[in-house]
């Protein structure tokens, strides 16, 4: 059972490779958490961090505009929904700030 597990992570983790090659980020984001959930691996998690960490900062920039350039907070806050998988929570709240937007102006 255990060898099963290890074979399904690998896979998991070849194919969030592939798809970080292919700048196919929120696809290799869930790669990599599927492969993580199976067997724990630091290079994973560190992976999974540093993506995590990636949609923070980048969220938040937009954030930063927000106020000052709406359009420039815009782009930023696709950016995010580009790089991150939909159950994000960086994710769903700029999807969110981007359908308010285009509802109220």
């Amino acid at each position: 059972m255990l060898q099963v597990k290890k074979t399904v992570a690998k896979e998991y983790e070849q194919r969030g490779n592939t798809a970080y090659a292919n700048e196919e980020w929120p696809e290799a984001y869930r790669n990599w958490e599927k492969s993580n959930k199976l067997i724990s691996k630091p290079a994973i998690a560190k992976a999974l961090k540093f993506m995590d960490a990636d949609i923070k900062r980048i969220y938040l920039t937009a954030y930063r505009f927000e106020t000052v350039n709406l359009n420039k907070a815009k782009e930023y806050w696709k950016q995010v929904l580009d790089k991150s998988p939909r159950t994000h929570p960086y994710h769903i709240k700029a999807n969110a700030k981007l359908q308010w937007y285009a509802d109220h102006t």
